[in-house]
């Protein structure tokens, strides 16, 4: 129940592990039905009669949302950052080297989140425009908190408690493991600055 609570918490401000949504934002309500410790819902994927992933209109708007939108490569684990996320602070950070920026400041080559490191890729299995976050998100705290050292992500990054970071939106795609520069997700989410 932790696990679900926090994540709601940090994305949304309010929460309800048994169920009822009671929290709103641009992300919409988040609950945990069946009160069940390893489910996370979000009110528009719920509500979305195409499907259980989030509607199209709110990916363009996580796009106009972000502060910073960078193309990064995981090159380091660093120290804990003061953001929690999960049922703990996480105990480490990713240290990424910025490869391009799409949107924001364009001065910035480095960005540290607050991450564990895994060895195992992990792609999102949907097609482009993804409306779900990658597999390490579906896991039970709605957010991907996972990245390969030496791979490539497409981070959109906005400041939560005083951390920019990618965990703004609960089961959103916010930090996708990429291919490159002509990642199809990379390739759709700068079309949708132009």
């Amino acid at each position: 129940m932790i696990i679900v609570s926090l994540a709601a918490t940090l994305a949304f401000g309010a929460f309800d592990v048994f169920g009822a949504s009671v929290a709103t934002g641009a992300a919409g309500a988040f609950s945990a039905p069946d009160a069940s410790p390893n489910r996370c819902t979000v009110g528009p994927l719920r509500d979305n009669p195409e499907g259980y992933f989030w509607p199209l209109p709110n990916i363009r708007a996580f796009v106009d949302e972000a502060e910073l939108i960078v193309r990064a490569r995981a090159t380091a684990l660093g120290p804990p950052l003061p953001l929690s996320i999960v049922a703990a602070r996480l105990e480490t950070s990713i240290q990424f080297v910025v490869l391009e920026v799409l949107k924001g400041d364009s001065a910035r080559t480095r960005i540290s989140v607050p991450g564990e490191t895994t060895r195992r890729d992990d792609f999102n299995n949907g097609t482009v425009p993804y409306r779900m976050v990658r597999q390490g998100g579906r896991m039970g705290n709605c957010v991907a908190t996972s990245y390969k050292l030496g791979a490539e992500y497409l981070l959109l990054l906005k400041t939560k408690n005083d951390v920019l970071n990618p965990y703004w939106a609960a089961l959103a795609p916010l930090n996708e493991q990429i291919t490159g520069s002509d990642d199809a997700w990379v390739t759709w989410v700068r079309e949708q600055m132009e």
